[in-house]
């Protein structure tokens, strides 16, 4: 039994092909679990979610820190690539 789907075939299939795309955009994936959560209803509790929502909030605070102490170490490898390349 073939469901009709409510989406243009071509971008449908486009989907279908590469899903990769979609799953490493982060805003589409928002938008997705947005619709799944509202489509769950206000009485059900996804714990994955709420789970990914920490996590994703403790990488946030990471980045800022690891980029700020990879500085020194990128000019250090900057001048070593100069150089090397001299020689």
């Amino acid at each position: 039994m073939r469901v009709t789907s409510k989406i243009d075939s071509i971008l449908r299939q486009k989907i279908i092909d590469r899903p990769d795309v979609i799953l490493d955009d982060p805003d589409v994936m928002k938008a997705l679990i947005a619709a799944n959560e509202t489509a769950m209803g206000a009485n059900i509790v996804d714990l994955r979610g709420v789970a990914m929502d920490r996590l994703e909030s403790r990488l946030d605070r990471l980045e800022i820190p690891i980029a700020a102490s990879l500085q020194p170490l990128m000019k250090i490898w900057r001048v070593r690539i100069k150089f090397s390349a001299l020689f």
